[in-house]
């Protein structure tokens, strides 16, 4: 039964929500001298913050000056009448103001005219308009923007208080614990301002404000600054410079990472009152940000604790590529290093007296005390077993989370490491990186480039995971990476405590095991699919913790044989535990699993090998990969490791990356689109929780077009366990597509008419998938994974004997190839080198074959007979003219970056259409995937038996 919770919790909880306290009872109750001291301490804080609350509504209520809107003198400007001046700066002056449509006092900004630079004032009042979109509780609200003969007006909520600026220059710097407590706000604000697609430009001290209701307000968004003229000397050096990007000076175009810049020096400031770069000049600024000098935080303030260091570190680098990637993961490694701070206290007083000042500050900004509080309970046993926290594993610097479809972030038994793939910003390589929850440091595991499936040893000493074709094993301290056996696409592994692995080589086989002592030793088959009973495969294993049952995951059309399964390694057990669409993990004495996107939690008895009761929900909006892997990991100590769903949307880009507009489709989770050859439909993989599905939505008309289900006339999607949509040629728009409803994916093709049937086009036993349709309906590209080979690529003649015809078929893996427009040619990706690259060989003559990517690529397509697009390993889309013969490859052009997180683990992510003249590309709703979220003594979180 989970351990009470601390009283002092919960009476800090009702202090900051305002909840009436029976504080006789609350004094009477306290268990010891501290507690008695905290409760009183609380008392106090709670009168403040009655009197705080009591003084808040009468100056929200105090009258506003309505002034005579008929009076001729008044001044006005557009819908606005003026009322008093309140300041004036570089850019412009600021009037306390009427608008009399929404009929209420505003704050006005009139920037300087700028007749000089032609259209910046519409595009300034343009960018306005759309902050005038942004709703958050921690950016000041613009209500609208003109421009009116050159001059732009700006007006927004009309804010009373005292900026970080006046704060630090009236009580000097900040404490690390209030820095954090700002910056976590600011954060937020930041993230919200760029998911609108919009940048700050300036923010800094003097714009952050601390309203007297207690609210921190990010506002003067630096809309009267022309983004494309170079500083000069003559700039407001009060603000602006002190807070630039070292690339800003150097005439670099503003960007996500020259704001999240500012916002590390603006932390910078709060913990110093000074600046990482000075100088009396603008010059002097950039001539010491040219020569890389810069005061560094620790040796100003060596008491700040090592993660708050490297939070503001990482965003000051010179380089932008090297700073935090978004600002909401900047924002997120802010959470975490609140909670590793308040972990670093040693004395549980210490941590109680820290929970009382953070109830004081949530009194004061409007923040849950609850949500607070528990960041700062973290590891001693005392504390640790009466709270429950939860915070999110920023990426290591200079890389991001791989958004594939392996990525799962698996904890060390012992809850000291969790695994990840990153991404390097600056190779594309991605790689395994261990993460100390108790220091937050990241560590790159040597060896390990294209990992998959990483899973641990028992006593948290090594990892063992699958790279190349190879299942390979390495300590914790990096000591040794050995070859332990072959697996071509496996489905995860578990290690038993007397050293035996069980792992899945496949998705359409059974489980086998092999000693991890082993190198090079073959494996031995433990269980096998019963086809007889309609079982496809077998997936994710884990061992219980008497190393000989486990439990393992059954993949099947019938939802009756679907599910959890149990059993042993003399192949005597073997039992379903629970019906489920994606697979579960054992965790102290329960099976976790996500059932309906949610995260489900049932109780298991080890010695019987049963569950009991019911499934309860433990924690919504949990992601299942694309291979039924429940995206959850447990350790011993009680510590699990989740992460929330990426949902993406089909968004219309120009040929150069301007924004079109959005599909009309909500977002989901979407992979492979593809559009019709008349630019009438597009059909694109969608999952829904773990079962995937093809709508197809009319683009001329909106919508879902007519269905092609399995004999449905009302569901306008196809059947479940249907993937990797291809048009073929008009005039009839058929569709082919892969189904695994014989067991294999195999392919078939289909009409859009409701009366259509599917056709079997290829069924074989290996997994296939369509990747494109020649303009001449002759042909049908695919590839397959044979058992224990590798992908290759096929063509498929449409008539005749339909014979396959071998088009690159090498010992690596070749695939997403594309036809040509005339047929001639076909693109297509290998992995023959150290990374993916973008080949083009003749066809039907094969002989002809040249690289066309020069550093990796992924997701090609044709735009012509003569260009051919693909992703590069950022993400960024490239177009490359292959027209050339000659030596060596062609030089690729870059066309815009893309928001594909990790490019290539969804198949495909964009279509064209409109002879090359836009696309749709399948992008994420954030900048970034979700990161992992941790969360310690889960147990708390579970309703009361």
């Amino acid at each position: 039964m989970p351990a009470e919770r601390d009283p002092l919790i919960d009476l800090a909880g009702l202090v900051a929500d305002g909840q009436a306290v029976d504080w006789g009872s609350a004094h009477s109750s306290a268990g010891s001298d501290a507690d008695s001291a905290a409760v009183r301490e609380l008392e106090v804080i709670a009168a403040i913050a009655r009197l705080h609350r009591q003084a808040t509504p009468e100056l929200a209520a105090r009258p506003s000056t309505k002034p005579e809107l008929d009076d001729p003198a008044a001044q006005r400007w557009g819908p606005l009448v003026i009322l008093e001046p309140l300041g004036s700066g570089s850019f412009g002056e600021v009037f306390r103001a009427w608008d009399t449509s929404l009929d209420r006092e505003v704050a006005l900004k009139l920037l300087r005219r700028r007749t000089s630079i032609d259209g910046v004032a519409d595009t300034i009042a343009r960018e306005g308009q759309l902050l005038a979109r942004i709703h958050h509780a921690n950016v000041m609200a613009i209500y609208g923007a003109l421009a009116i003969d050159g001059q732009v007006g700006i007006w927004g909520e009309l804010l009373k208080g005292r900026t970080l600026a006046n704060i630090v220059a009236d009580s000097g710097p900040f404490s690390a614990d209030e820095t954090l407590v700002f910056a976590d706000a600011i954060g937020r604000a930041l993230a919200a301002v760029h998911r609108a697609g919009l940048l700050h430009r300036d923010v800094k001290a003097q714009n952050v404000i601390r309203e007297q209701g207690g609210r921190i307000v990010l506002m003067d968004f630096g809309l009267g600054r022309d983004v494309n003229t170079t500083i000069t000397s003559d700039v407001d050096l009060a603000g602006t410079p002190l807070y630039m990007a070292p690339e800003l000076f150097a005439g670099g175009r503003a960007s996500v990472q020259s704001d999240l810049y500012s916002f590390g020096v603006l932390m910078f400031f709060l913990a110093t009152a000074t600046f990482p770069v000075t100088g009396r000049s603008s010059q002097d600024i950039r001539t010491a940000h040219a020569g890389g000098r810069r005061q560094r935080l620790q040796d100003l303030r060596p008491d700040l604790p090592v993660p708050f260091v490297h939070i503001v570190e990482r965003a000051l680098e010179p380089d932008p590529s090297r700073r935090f990637e978004s600002a909401g993961a900047m924002q997120a490694a802010i959470t975490a290093a609140t909670h590793l701070h308040a972990a670093d206290d040693g004395d549980a007083e210490a941590v109680r007296s820290r929970l009382r000042w953070v109830v004081a500050v949530a009194v004061i900004t409007g923040a849950s005390a609850i949500a607070f509080a528990s960041l700062w309970f973290a590891s001693r046993p005392s504390v640790e077993a009466r709270s429950s926290v939860m915070f999110r594993l920023p990426a290591p610097p200079g890389t991001r989370f791989s958004d594939s479809a392996w990525n799962v972030g698996e904890i060390s038994p012992d809850g000291r490491y969790v695994a990840m793939l990153a991404r390097d910003d600056a190779t594309g390589s991605t790689e395994i990186w261990l993460h100390d929850i108790n220091t937050m440091k990241a560590t790159r595991v040597l060896d390990s480039l294209s990992s998959v499936s990483v899973f641990w040893a028992p006593d948290s000493s090594a990892l063992a995971f699958f790279a190349g074709e190879g299942l390979r094993r390495i300590s914790v301290g990096g000591v040794r990476s050995d070859s332990v056996t072959v697996a071509t696409e496996p489905r995860g592994g578990t290690w038993g405590p007397d050293g035996t692995i069980l792992f899945a080589p496949g998705p359409r086989g059974g489980l086998m095991r092999v000693s991890a002592n082993g190198s090079g030793a073959k494996a031995a088959p433990v269980i096998s699919p019963d086809r007889t009973r309609g079982e496809l495969g077998y997936m994710w294993p884990q061992f219980l913790p008497d190393g000989h049952r486990f439990i393992y995951f059954v993949t099947s059309n019938d939802p009756t044989v679907r599910g959890i399964y149990i059993g042993s390694l003399d192949g005597k057990t073997r039992k379903r535990l629970v019906a489920s669409d994606a697979a579960g993990v054992l965790v102290e004495g329960f099976l976790l699993f996500v059932r309906d996107g949610n995260l489900a939690s049932q109780r298991f008895d080890a010695k019987t090998g049963s569950v009991e009761d019911t499934a309860t929900t433990l924690i919504n909006g949990v992601a299942v990969t694309f291979d039924y892997q429940s995206m959850v990991s447990g350790s011993n100590d009680g510590t699990l490791v989740y992460t929330a769903a990426v949902f993406t949307r089909l968004n219309w880009r120009s040929r150069a990356g301007g924004a079109l507009g959005f599909v009309d489709a909500p977002a989901g989770r979407y992979r492979s689109p593809a559009i019709s050859a008349d630019g009438r439909y597009l059909g694109v993989q969608r999952y829904q929780d773990t079962m995937s599905e093809i709508p197809v939505f009319d683009l001329l008309r909106g919508g879902t077009a007519t269905t092609i289900s399995r004999g449905s006339s009302t569901v306008p999607t196809l059947a479940p366990e249907f993937e990797f949509p291809v048009w073929g040629p008009p005039p009839d728009d058929r569709l082919a597509y892969a189904s695994s409803e014989l067991g294999w994916e195999d392919i078939y093709v289909r009409g859009l008419g409701a009366s259509q049937r599917p056709l079997l086009l290829l069924r074989s036993e290996s997994d296939k998938m369509p990747t494109d349709w020649s303009q001449d309906g002759r042909f049908l590209l695919y590839q397959d994974l044979p058992s224990g080979g590798s992908y290759d690529v096929w063509a498929l003649p449409m008539t005749g004997d339909h014979k396959p015809i071998p088009v690159a078929n090498g010992p690596a893996d070749e695939g997403e190839a594309k036809f040509s427009p005339d047929g001639t040619h076909v693109a297509y990706v290998s992995n023959a080198s150290s990374r993916p690259e973008i080949w083009i060989r003749g066809f039907p003559d094969t002989r002809e074959d040249r690289k066309v990517s020069v550093a990796g690529g992924v997701d090609p397509a044709w735009l012509s007979n003569s260009e051919v697009s693909f992703l590069d390993l950022s993400g960024q889309l490239m177009i490359v003219d292959v027209s050339h013969g000659g030596l060596g490859p062609p030089a690729p052009k870059p066309a815009f970056q893309t928001r594909v997180v990790t490019p290539g683990a969804s198949r495909n992510n964009y279509a064209w259409t409109d002879g090359g003249r836009r696309l749709v590309v399948n992008e994420p709703l954030e900048n970034v995937p979700s990161q992992p979220v941790v969360i310690t003594n889960w147990m708390l979180r579970l309703p009361a038996r």
